[in-house]
Formats: C-alpha cells, sequence, structure tokens
C-alpha cells in the first residue's frame, strides 16, 4: 500500500495585498490574511499545440505555456480585511498573493506570486452573501512553493 498524508483543507489561508497602490511586496509579513474563504482551486494546466501533419500515423504535439489561475470562494465579510476586497477588484496593477493549502501543518508548502483579480458576490435570503474570487497570473506569473 503507498504511504501518503492527507490533509484536510480547513487550514487554508489567503494572504492577498489589499492596499490601494497595490505594490506590497509577496509574504505573510506583508499582505493581509483574508479571512472567510471556505474553498480554492488551481489551474496550472499546460497547452499543448497539436503538430499532427497529414499522413502521420499518430497525433503529435509540443507543449505550450502552464496555466497560472485561482479560484477562492468563501463568505463575503464586510469588516476587517474583507473591506478592503474593493481594492484588488478592477485594478490594473498585479497584486501579491499567497495561498496556503494547509497553513498549520505545512506553512512552507503554498502558491504565491503576483496576479489580477475579479470578483463575483452573490446572496439570498436563505445564504450567507458570497464572495468569489478570481486570480490570473500577470508576467510574474504564480509558482507552488514546497518545503
Amino acid at each position: 500500500m503507498p504511504n501518503y498524508t492527507a490533509t484536510h483543507g480547513i487550514n487554508g489561508a489567503l494572504f492577498l495585498d489589499v492596499s490601494s497602490a497595490g505594490t506590497l511586496a509577496v509574504g505573510t509579513s506583508t499582505l493581509t490574511r483574508i479571512y472567510g474563504p471556505n474553498g480554492w482551486s488551481a489551474d496550472n494546466s499546460r497547452d499543448f499545440v497539436d503538430t499532427t501533419a497529414m499522413g502521420d500515423t499518430s497525433k503529435t504535439s509540443i507543449p505550450g505555456l502552464p496555466n497560472a489561475a485561482c479560484d477562492v470562494t468563501g463568505v463575503q465579510s464586510f469588516t476587517g480585511s474583507g473591506s478592503l476586497i474593493k481594492n484588488i477588484v478592477g485594478s490594473t496593477t498585479e497584486r501579491g498573493f499567497m495561498l496556503f493549502p494547509d497553513i498549520n501543518n505545512y506553512p512552507g508548502w503554498f502558491l504565491s506570486g503576483k496576479a489580477f483579480a475579479s470578483q463575483k458576490t452573490a446572496g439570498s435570503s436563505s445564504t450567507a452573501v458570497t464572495l468569489d474570487l478570481h486570480f490570473e497570473a500577470g508576467s510574474s506569473g504564480l509558482t507552488w512553493t514546497v518545503g
């Protein structure tokens, strides 16, 4: 039987540059922890370009660029760090970003870099107001650190 250790997503953490200027360095001491997220997904899939020619007996391709995007879902907080989300949405400046799958047990394992953000908010008479954030890496990209 393979040896592996699973971890629970309850200890995930999101840190963002929510300053009005958007020029903070990436790090937990400079970025603001955002409370309220309850789910996330990261897409680092790579594009492949089809290079199959007429007469070939099987398909061929070459690797293209990797994607660097992340979605974070959660509950909207209208106080504290949640009130600063307005500074990142629609910004033309890449924002510092750090996502920890489990900050308590694996603080050296995170996705970080600078990214552009967009937001979707929803609510109803029977649910909490939700906040969904989507991040797309800019020229500096997003990188997984495993330590």
